[in-house]
């Protein structure tokens, strides 16, 4: 990894979130799973097909992370209709 290429991504979380996060996730993981799921989303979100529809859920929260893969398969299928 190029450190000297790296941006930080800063957001506020509630205490309750951070307590549970540090107590959920084993110390120095932390980053290397957000980057992973930084990843992964970017995947998502590059095709233009479901970036949208895939956005308004996540922000409505009907979609989850754990439902990812599945609402994405599925709104895939929608579109080909």
């Amino acid at each position: 990894m190029d450190f000297k290429s790296e941006s930080k991504l800063t957001f506020n979380i509630d205490r309750e979130q951070h307590i549970e996060l540090k107590r959920l996730i084993p110390w120095g993981l932390k980053s290397a799973i957000f980057r992973n799921i930084v990843k992964d989303l970017i995947v998502v979100l590059k095709d233009e097909r479901v970036r949208a529809r895939f956005i308004d859920g996540i922000l409505s929260r009907q979609i989850k992370l754990k439902d990812y893969n599945k609402e994405l398969l599925n709104i895939k299928k929608e579109e080909e209709k």
